[in-house]
């Protein structure tokens, strides 16, 4: 599992992820709950032990090769990492 997720380390679990640490830069990693793509918007609700956090994507501040990569995940597809501003 090492080679797969490198030197990724969660910083936060998803209960975790609240107007506390608003802006912060954090990692989530868990399991691909939902995804729901709108074109110029997505959702991803990534699921841990704790609960779930949905992560936003608009395609004018994402990057469009991290728009793509969201697009290519599956419902608990394994461990999925998810770095997010909260």
């Amino acid at each position: 599992m090492q080679g797969l997720l490198n030197d990724w380390r969660r910083t936060n679990y998803a209960n975790e992820c609240n107007p506390e640490i608003a802006g912060e830069d954090i990692t989530i990693m868990g399991w691909v709950h939902e995804i729901r793509d709108f074109g110029g918007i997505m959702f991803v609700i990534i699921r841990d032990v704790t609960g779930r956090v949905q992560v936003t994507a608009p395609s004018k501040k994402v990057d469009e090769n991290i728009m793509e990569e969201l697009r290519e995940l599956r419902f608990s597809s394994g461990s999925s990492k998810s770095t997010k501003r909260c």
